[in-house]
């Protein structure tokens, strides 16, 4: 790669990575204002349609997407087009195949409502826009077009909210709201992502020239299926607690899973770092202990802060309705810490050649979280959401282990013992605290403290540490 193409990388994953922290900010202020808006069975129908979707569309390009990206030589228009015309048709049978099964959807979530045959429809539909963009969003991809792509995607993922809030707020339509809002954004994509890289295909289908580009895809699906399947486990095995369960467990996983954000960000940024120090063993150890560092820093930080004062920060920001996934929510707080280390050993495997080992760790692990929830078959939220997490609690060991074995000299027990302990002093704060936090007004100076409260111990303890882990990329 010349030194400018490298630049231009380097930029691009600061981009990405700036775009994927706005987005979320973003997403997290429009979900909040949904979750007023809406019931639990609401979020509990759209994630089953979606899962129903992802199940659907799972081999539905083929991997051509990727194959076409990796490619060592630009793709010539034949094979674009090519890729193209079969992407469009497979989404085209997947949704007449969504809208043939959607009245069959009660099958599956018994309490699915009237409006669920409709938002799975349109869930399926937004299938075939997402299969439109993938060509002229590939080739940014390919063109290292980085600025470009961050924009069609930060606009992109944010209309939906722009559409979709006010449809909750003042029209009669519910759950459809979402729906509605999913069309949006899916139509916007599509007209972003042409306008950023123009492509006309050509009326042409050539099977051989996708023949190899199959073969590639079809190999990496293998990864996206554990990804898949395991966001597959609460609305699936959760659908026989109701919608209205499968809800609040989504809810609840999602918002204590908020610093997985961070993670995703880190592992993407440390990436390219990886790949420059890999021949410099300590230096890799020293990039591996940073990203740890700061990902323990914030998931023990937040889960503390909510462990200790949660009621009051979930009736305020949430809405009471939400107080029902209480039992859930504790576990998964306690449990945040857990996730955080196989994404960013992963990432440092993938620098080092070695990508199947955690290949071969994330099925074993999918495979354990489903049979303990078969096996098990909680009847509560509680139930479900210990059951759910203790495959995180294995995987955190065989990721130390793992990080230990290839990456030598990683400091893993220093690089998660402060940040414990301010996750610890942030919670015994928002325990006192709890008692006088009855509104915004008060909310937002107790969050400020407890968030200080997990930052003390790594500023007295961890100050070179800090500073250097803030400057990790």
């Amino acid at each position: 790669m010349s030194d400018e193409l490298g630049g231009r990388a380097r930029l691009g994953v600061a981009l990405l990575a700036a775009r994927t922290a706005i987005v979320q900010v973003g997403v997290l202020v429009g979900q909040i204002v949904m979750a007023r808006l809406l019931e639990p069975a609401d979020f509990g129908l759209y994630g089953a349609c979606v899962v129903a979707m992802q199940f659907f569309a799972f081999f539905g390009d083929g991997g051509l997407a990727a194959a076409l990206i990796q490619k060592a030589d630009a793709p010539t228009d034949r094979e674009l087009s090519s890729a193209f015309w079969l992407m469009v048709g497979v989404a085209l049978g997947v949704v007449a195949l969504a809208w043939a099964l959607a009245p069959w959807l009660h099958l599956v979530w018994p309490d699915a409502p009237r409006t669920g045959p409709t938002l799975l429809r349109i869930v399926a539909f937004e299938f075939l826009l997402v299969s439109l963009r993938a060509v002229p969003t590939l080739l940014l991809e390919r063109d290292v077009s980085y600025a470009k792509l961050a924009v069609v995607e930060t606009v992109r993922d944010l209309s939906y909210y722009f559409v979709a809030l006010p449809l909750a707020a003042f029209t009669s339509l519910g759950v459809l709201s979402i729906g509605v809002g999913i069309l949006a954004e899916g139509t916007l994509g599509v007209l972003l992502a042409f306008a950023a890289r123009p492509f006309v295909p050509r009326l042409v289908f050539d099977k051989e020239a996708l023949g190899p580009l199959l073969r590639y895809g079809l190999q990496f699906q293998g990864s996206r299926f554990i990804s898949l399947v395991n966001e597959g486990v609460v609305p699936i095995l959760g659908g026989r607690l109701g919608l209205a369960s499968v809800g609040l467990l989504r809810w609840a996983r999602e918002t204590s899973s908020f610093p997985m954000k961070l993670v995703e960000i880190l592992a993407r940024v440390t990436f390219p770092v990886y790949g420059r120090v890999r021949n410099e063993p300590a230096k890799m150890a020293e990039t591996l202990s940073r990203a740890v560092f700061l990902c323990a820093l914030l998931a023990a930080g937040l889960s503390g802060m909510f462990l200790g004062m949660g009621r009051p920060f979930v009736k305020i920001v949430w809405s009471d309705k939400w107080l029902a996934a209480e039992p859930a929510f504790h576990v998964y707080l306690a449990a945040a810490t857990l996730p955080i280390l196989s994404p960013l050993v992963s990432s440092a495997c993938d620098a080092l050649g070695k990508p199947r080992v955690f290949v071969r760790v994330a099925g074993a692990l999918l495979a354990l979280n489903w049979t303990l929830l078969l096996v098990v078959r909680p009847e509560g939220l509680r139930e479900f959401a210990l059951t759910h997490v203790a495959h995180a609690a294995v995987g955190f060991v065989i990721a130390a282990l793992i990080a230990r074995a290839l990456v030598p000299g990683v400091a893993l027990v220093r690089s998660l013992a402060t940040p414990l302990v301010g996750g610890g002093a942030a919670f015994l704060l928002g325990t006192l605290l709890e008692p006088h936090v009855t509104g915004p007004m008060t909310l937002v100076p107790a969050v400020l403290s407890c968030l200080a409260a997990a930052l003390v111990p790594s500023l007295v303890l961890e100050r070179a540490r800090l500073r250097s882990a803030l400057q990790i990329a």
